[in-house]
Protein backbone atom coordinates (compact mmCIF):
# COMPACT_ATOMS: atom_id res chain seq x y z
CA UNK A 1 0.00 0.00 0.00
CA UNK A 2 0.92 3.35 -0.31
CA UNK A 3 -0.46 7.10 -1.79
CA UNK A 4 -1.31 5.89 -5.10
CA UNK A 5 -4.03 3.64 -3.46
CA UNK A 6 -5.30 6.68 -2.16
CA UNK A 7 -5.12 8.34 -5.67
CA UNK A 8 -6.72 5.28 -7.33
CA UNK A 9 -9.67 5.40 -4.96
CA UNK A 10 -10.15 9.44 -5.10
CA UNK A 11 -9.58 9.46 -9.26
CA UNK A 12 -12.20 5.24 -8.99
CA UNK A 13 -14.50 5.78 -6.40
CA UNK A 14 -15.74 3.48 -3.64
CA UNK A 15 -17.65 1.16 -6.19
CA UNK A 16 -14.38 0.24 -8.52
CA UNK A 17 -12.58 -0.26 -5.32
CA UNK A 18 -12.69 -3.37 -3.41
CA UNK A 19 -14.22 -2.88 -0.38
CA UNK A 20 -12.37 -5.84 1.25
CA UNK A 21 -8.75 -3.41 1.03
CA UNK A 22 -10.18 -0.36 2.87
CA UNK A 23 -9.05 -2.34 6.23
CA UNK A 24 -5.79 -2.55 4.85
CA UNK A 25 -5.11 1.13 3.28
CA UNK A 26 -6.35 2.38 6.20
CA UNK A 27 -3.68 0.54 8.74
CA UNK A 28 -0.86 1.74 6.35
CA UNK A 29 -2.25 5.32 7.09
CA UNK A 30 -2.04 4.88 10.51
CA UNK A 31 1.04 3.30 9.92
CA UNK A 32 2.55 6.08 7.97
CA UNK A 33 1.21 8.61 10.37
CA UNK A 34 2.83 7.20 13.38
CA UNK A 35 6.53 7.18 11.08
CA UNK A 36 6.13 10.69 9.28
CA UNK A 37 3.77 12.70 12.08
CA UNK A 38 1.80 13.45 9.70
CA UNK A 39 -1.98 14.11 10.85
CA UNK A 40 -3.62 14.22 7.49
CA UNK A 41 -2.80 10.18 7.45
CA UNK A 42 -4.62 10.00 11.25
CA UNK A 43 -8.11 11.72 9.34
CA UNK A 44 -7.43 9.31 6.56
CA UNK A 45 -6.96 6.27 8.75
CA UNK A 46 -10.19 7.30 10.73
CA UNK A 47 -11.90 8.42 7.73
CA UNK A 48 -11.34 4.62 6.06
CA UNK A 49 -12.43 3.07 9.39
CA UNK A 50 -15.21 4.59 9.09
CA UNK A 51 -16.07 3.33 5.61
CA UNK A 52 -15.29 0.10 6.11
CA UNK A 53 -17.35 -0.03 9.39
CA UNK A 54 -20.15 1.19 7.49
CA UNK A 55 -20.11 -1.39 4.42
CA UNK A 56 -19.37 -3.58 6.79
CA UNK A 57 -22.20 -3.17 9.54
CA UNK A 58 -24.90 -1.98 7.59
CA UNK A 59 -24.53 -2.18 3.46
CA UNK A 60 -24.60 1.17 2.10
CA UNK A 61 -26.90 2.76 -0.34
CA UNK A 62 -26.11 3.95 -3.48
CA UNK A 63 -26.58 7.44 -3.04
CA UNK A 64 -24.30 7.69 0.35
CA UNK A 65 -21.58 5.97 -2.03
CA UNK A 66 -22.17 8.79 -4.69
CA UNK A 67 -21.88 11.02 -2.00
CA UNK A 68 -18.72 9.42 -0.64
CA UNK A 69 -17.20 9.40 -3.55
CA UNK A 70 -17.96 13.31 -4.92
CA UNK A 71 -16.30 13.89 -1.35
CA UNK A 72 -13.22 11.29 -2.26
CA UNK A 73 -12.69 12.92 -5.54
CA UNK A 74 -13.22 17.11 -4.06
CA UNK A 75 -10.80 16.35 -1.20
CA UNK A 76 -8.63 13.72 -1.13
CA UNK A 77 -6.30 15.24 -4.05
CA UNK A 78 -6.10 18.05 -1.93
CA UNK A 79 -4.83 16.20 1.23
CA UNK A 80 -2.34 14.45 -0.82
CA UNK A 81 -1.11 17.47 -2.81
CA UNK A 82 -0.67 20.06 -0.24
CA UNK A 83 2.80 21.62 0.64
CA UNK A 84 2.45 20.81 4.08
CA UNK A 85 1.22 18.59 6.86
CA UNK A 86 -1.03 21.30 8.47
CA UNK A 87 -2.47 22.24 4.68
CA UNK A 88 -3.02 18.35 4.33
CA UNK A 89 -4.47 18.18 7.45
CA UNK A 90 -6.57 20.47 6.71
CA UNK A 91 -7.99 19.14 3.76
CA UNK A 92 -8.09 15.84 5.35
CA UNK A 93 -10.39 17.06 8.33
CA UNK A 94 -12.69 18.72 5.56
CA UNK A 95 -12.71 15.28 3.93
CA UNK A 96 -13.85 13.36 7.15
CA UNK A 97 -16.54 15.75 7.82
CA UNK A 98 -17.92 15.36 4.61
CA UNK A 99 -18.01 11.66 4.77
CA UNK A 100 -19.12 11.60 8.42
CA UNK A 101 -22.15 14.26 7.10
CA UNK A 102 -22.32 13.61 3.53
CA UNK A 103 -25.70 15.71 2.70
CA UNK A 104 -23.86 18.51 4.92
CA UNK A 105 -22.15 21.67 3.83
CA UNK A 106 -18.93 22.43 4.81
CA UNK A 107 -18.72 22.61 8.97
CA UNK A 108 -19.55 26.14 10.29
CA UNK A 109 -16.48 26.09 12.64
CA UNK A 110 -14.77 26.24 9.38
CA UNK A 111 -13.40 29.72 9.67
CA UNK A 112 -11.06 29.53 6.87
CA UNK A 113 -12.20 29.83 3.01
CA UNK A 114 -10.48 27.23 0.49
CA UNK A 115 -9.23 29.63 -1.74
CA UNK A 116 -7.55 31.30 1.21
CA UNK A 117 -5.64 27.84 2.55
CA UNK A 118 -4.67 27.25 -0.99
CA UNK A 119 -3.18 30.91 -1.21
CA UNK A 120 -1.33 29.97 2.16
CA UNK A 121 0.26 26.89 1.29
Amino acid sequence: MDRSELERLARDGLGSYPPDSLPTLSAWCWDYARETGDARYCFLWRSLEMLWQCFEENGISAIIVHSWDAALAEYMPEVLQADSPQGGTYWAALLHEQLMHPSADEPASDQMNQDDMRAAE
